[in-house]
């Protein structure tokens, strides 16, 4: 069974523990229990637990010292308290001491299985923030931002890739779209017959005929679109980042319909009181469409069965909003976007995978992580596309996962107007 499901219950008293057992067994998670703080810490140390749910009186080491001892680790589980004291000082010395939540005993069942579900969502946001934390780290390390930023800087001096026009010839010769409807144009031409002032073609050819240049006219209004972002302001709102986490959930739920595709399932990080004080500066329309692409990548390009995440929080003096999926492999055996891709997926008509994922609200022709960055730029933000690696899980090894990011700056103290 996965680590994400595993639960630790130190309980001292068996009938109780054996409750928890059977509650939590039937709601599909793996339970281990021990008779006090001491096994439990051992069992811990072996292989951490996700969730620890602890009593508070148990002999060798009460819950007390069980906590401090698990609140000083790195891996730091989510902690439940279980108690009968059920005094409103001692609950709140309780979660002083950073537990996650508590029950009261006798326990409602129904309550601690809503609870426990929670908490391994919420377990789940706080290790990929983690991950994303220590990837953050080591680029920085490295140095990679400076090289990054040098790499878009030559683009934007007129030393356009090479690999630019390759990938303009493949995406219109390969699939729909203009390369099919010139092919299917000349098979039209030499193959129509000749009737009075008419030509005679089948209905099923007309039928590609049309919906080929449908998906061509729909690339050309996206380029249109995109020409608009570039040669127009837009009109930028000061906004909170309170709101801001409003409208990404208003994304998420509209890109809730497309999990079913690919059995996916779409995660949003915690709001946080303190965005309520953060404002950015952002157009709400061309945002939503910018991050919407963003997730809708995600979920195309995802392993079959896997969440997806996005995380909003503040670094450095600006929003980040963060969405970070695990990646399926491609014809060519890669995960995700190896390092030497990180700067060309944001190019026009770039596209490392050949395969076409039906089903998706989205533009063609690698052009909609095109016009996100045009948008973010807009913002004066920043947006970056790169692989980072999850190591939580022991039993499946080293992930690969996806993250794309989106730097909004902060206004000045909180403060600021239209911009």
């Amino acid at each position: 069974m996965k680590e994400s499901k595993r639960i630790l219950v130190a309980e001292d008293d068996s009938a109780m523990a054996a409750l928890f057992r059977e509650t939590l067994e039937a709601e599909h998670y793996e339970v281990t229990v021990s008779e006090n703080g001491a096994e439990a810490l051992k069992q811990f140390e072996a292989e951490p637990f996700p969730i620890v749910m602890t009593d508070i009186e148990m002999p060798v080491m009460d819950g007390y010292e069980l906590i401090t001892r698990l609140k000083e680790r790195d891996d730091t589980p989510l902690i439940f308290v279980a108690t009968v004291n059920s005094d409103y000082n001692f609950i709140i010395d309780i979660m002083k001491m950073g537990v996650y939540d508590y029950i009261v005993k006798p326990v409602d069942l129904g309550a601690l299985a809503i609870k426990v579900e929670r908490a391994f969502e919420s377990q789940k946001m706080k290790r990929m923030q983690r991950i994303v934390e220590r990837e953050r780290q080591i680029r920085l390390e490295h140095q990679l931002e400076w090289l990054q930023w040098q790499s878009r800087m030559e683009v934007k001096d007129g030393k356009v890739d090479k690999s630019l026009f390759h990938n303009m010839h493949i995406s219109f010769s390969q699939g729909t779209g203009f390369g099919a409807l010139i092919t299917l144009l000349n098979i039209v031409a030499n193959s129509a017959e000749v009737q009075g002032e008419h030509y005679i073609i089948s209905r099923e050819m007309m039928d590609l005929v049309k919906k080929n240049a449908l998906v061509a006219e729909n690339a050309i209004n996206t380029f249109s679109e995109i020409e608009l972002i570039i040669s127009n302001p837009l009109p930028l709102e000061k906004v909170s980042c309170y709101a801001l986490h409003g409208i990404m959930a208003e994304i998420k739920e509209r890109a809730v319909q497309y999990e079913a595709l690919n059995g996916n399932h779409i995660m949003l990080s915690d709001l946080k009181p303190f965005f309520a004080g953060k404002f950015v500066s952002v157009s709400e329309e061309h945002l939503r469409k910018a991050v919407y692409e963003l997730l809708i990548n995600a979920l195309k390009f995802s392993e079959k069965n896997s969440e997806i995440y996005i995380f909003l929080d503040i670094h450095d003096k600006n929003a980040v909003i963060s969405v970070i999926s695990q990646s399926a492999r491609d014809e060519e055996g890669r995960r995700g976007i190896p390092m030497e891709y990180e700067n060309l997926v944001f190019e026009p008509f770039f596209r490392m995978t050949k395969i076409v994922r039906e089903g998706y609200d989205t533009f063609d022709y690698g052009l909609g992580l095109t016009m996100a960055e045009k948008i973010i730029d807009k913002h004066a933000g920043k947006i970056t596309g790169r692989n980072i690696t999850d190591h939580s899980d022991i039993s499946k090894g080293p992930v690969s996962k996806v993250e794309f990011s989106v730097s909004l700056p902060l206004l000045d103290g909180g403060e600021g107007g239209v911009q």
